[in-house]
């Protein structure tokens, strides 16, 4: 009787663990036709100083993560130009508080990496994040469980060529790892902006979503780290334009996963 037994809990076990498996890998968004999300991290004065502009003149809305800290220190955005921009349609999204290495952080220190993040975005009359983008990619299964209670959007970057990016849908599962290309494209970059050109091409073939993300931008070459040429980035969303790719946010792409018709059921 106790053999049963077992194997009846045992059965009900891989049971449950299948079932969850297959809820995890049920599409909660598809694209209509190719889709990009234009994003930058660290909240750069560039956004409102060079991008700001050129993209609302395109119509086209783009999404900041911001480093809390870092708002309204000098190179970064002020609270002036974010309400600007927030006016506009712009979205804003968390790049954490301190910008660190959040895979090394303990769970009381990312408790209030979120809660000061937060405040910050409340100060600034803006909604709480909704997307997170792990500083340098790194992450924990402790980081992520903690960042996801609050933003259930999880963006990381592409360390390896192989990695996908291109999205014809997305699961559950997928939310805790949306991949991203990074676009820092500066003078002798020709090589990387032709691997950029033949991702974007194969989202609009397969249909699909793909995510872009650059650093500051500046006019000219400098010696920033990280960084993007104008001229560059205007080469790809020109290109962008070119295949009619939709133009969305995170905050956008949220809603479409929480708040319209079957996709609710998350």
């Amino acid at each position: 009787m106790k053999i049963k037994r077992r194997f009846s809990v045992l059965v009900t076990l891989v049971l449950l663990f299948f079932l969850a498996g297959c809820k995890n890998n049920t599409p909660v968004y598809k694209p209509k036709k190719q889709t990009v999300i234009l994003s930058m991290d660290d909240g750069s004065n560039s956004d409102y100083t060079i991008l700001f502009d050129y993209l609302k003149k395109k119509d086209i809305r783009a999404t900041s993560f911001l480093i809390g800290s870092k708002v309204n220190s000098k190179g970064f955005l002020n609270e002036k130009e974010i309400r600007e921009m927030k006016d506009y349609g712009w979205d804003f999204q968390s790049h954490t508080y301190s910008h660190g290495k959040m895979n090394k952080l303990n769970r009381q220190e990312l408790i209030k990496e979120v809660e000061m993040n937060n405040k910050v975005f409340e100060d600034l009359g803006l909604e709480a994040p909704i997307a997170t983008a792990m500083p340098f990619g790194l992450r924990s299964n402790l980081s992520t469980s903690i960042f996801m209670k609050q933003t259930p959007l999880i963006r990381l970057t592409r360390h390896f060529k192989d990695r996908q990016v291109i999205y014809d849908q997305l699961t559950k599962s997928d939310l805790t790892r949306i991949h991203s290309i990074n676009i820092d494209l500066q003078e002798g970059s020709q090589e990387k902006l032709q691997d950029i050109i033949e991702d974007i091409n194969l989202a609009k073939e397969e249909k699909a979503l793909i995510v872009l993300y650059f650093h500051r931008t500046f006019k000219d070459k400098t010696h920033v780290k990280y960084y993007a040429e104008f001229k560059y980035i205007r080469q790809v969303i020109q290109h962008l334009e070119d295949n009619d790719f939709d133009f969305i946010t995170f905050k956008d792409l949220y809603n479409e996963i929480y708040h319209t018709g079957p996709q609710d059921q998350v």
